[in-house]
């Protein structure tokens, strides 16, 4: 089954291109935040948290009944990347549960859309490199004044008692492959025609696809430009460039679209080289890191972690260039 997400700063075109496309063979799934499609089935953020805290409240009752914290749900905080790790697993639920051609996801609009991929995308190693550590902590902290309970009348729960479920760590990771695969995951993209010639549109795709998500369509929605649709589909390539109001789309949806592979190796000399799909990317922005098998891209304030194949893992980075659409990362 292929997930195709759809986003776009023009609420009625994103509805109207998740509409145009979505067949008996389909599901839909509004996430928009708007309820922009009332025919489809749509997340409700409230509802979620509910249904997963029942989840998690024996592994945090404790620690909530030490610190007096309410458990109730509806008083329960929204904190940051919780809804991204909420959508991930509500994803992966549809995900299991479809048997459809293809799960047709409505997004919101481009910025907060661009965030909340860069969330699911990152969320497993975010919860290795910060979660698991500060639970490590909890737990040091906790033999180191064992003595002191009977003193202090306190009872602290074992840390343990925090962790995620591995099952439902087990989906983060799983929603993560498949946003990355391109055989499985596409993303569409509508924008308006004056925005084609704006420097930040170029940040802004480059910015999907550092949340590790193909771009496979570009609807340009305005007045047509005989030169446009060829210059971007040059440079968006294999993505599909059209151009106009809602005049052919049918046609162009069915157009075949073929995605490229996120991570292209070769042998370059005594080196090895790691090309990145990275349409739109300006190296003079990009920083890049190696974190143990990792390697840490950063572009503003947009960071993505690539799991390194085994042959690169015993090299180091050695250099970067941009070439064309790619990225191309040397190793030594």
């Amino acid at each position: 089954m292929r997930l195709l997400l759809i986003s776009g700063d023009d609420p009625q075109a994103r509805r109207r291109l998740a509409l145009a496309q979505v067949g008996p063979e389909d599901e839909l799934l509004d996430a928009s935040g708007e309820e922009l499609l009332t025919e489809a089935g749509r997340f409700d953020l409230l509802a979620a948290l509910d249904q997963r805290w029942q989840t998690l409240l024996p592994g945090l009752g404790p620690w909530l009944d030490l610190l007096e914290f309410p458990r109730a749900a509806d008083r329960l905080p929204l904190l940051p990347g919780l809804e991204e790790v909420l959508l991930a697993l509500e994803l992966n639920d549809r995900i299991s549960r479809c048997r459809a051609r293809r799960l047709v996801v409505l997004l919101p609009a481009t910025a907060p859309a661009r965030r909340l991929l860069s969330g699911l995308s990152s969320a497993p190693e975010l919860l290795e490199r910060l979660y698991d550590p500060l639970l490590g902590r909890l737990g040091g902290l906790r033999q180191t004044i064992a003595g002191l309970e009977s003193l202090l009348d306190l009872r602290l729960p074992a840390a343990d008692g925090l962790r995620l479920p591995a099952d439902l760590r087990q989906q983060l990771v799983d929603l993560e492959r498949r946003l990355e695969d391109p055989d499985r995951c596409e993303l569409q993209l509508v924008q308006a025609a004056e925005l084609a010639g704006d420097p930040l549109l170029d940040q802004r795709i480059a910015g999907f696809h550092l949340a590790g998500v193909q771009l496979s369509r570009l609807w340009f929605q305005g007045s047509p430009d005989p030169g446009l649709e060829a210059s971007w589909a040059d440079r968006l390539a294999p993505a599909l460039v059209h151009v106009g109001g809602g005049q052919g789309l049918p046609e162009w949806l069915a157009r075949p679209w073929d995605g490229e592979p996120m991570r292209l190796l070769r042998q370059d000399g005594d080196e090895t080289v790691l090309a990145l799909l990275l349409p739109g990317l300006r190296k003079e922005r990009l920083q890049l890191r190696r974190i143990g098998r990792h390697l840490q891209l950063q572009v503003g304030g947009q960071r993505r972690l690539l799991a390194l194949p085994a042959v690169l893992q015993p090299l180091e980075p050695c250099g970067a260039r941009v070439d064309g659409r790619r990225l191309e990362v040397r190793f030594r």
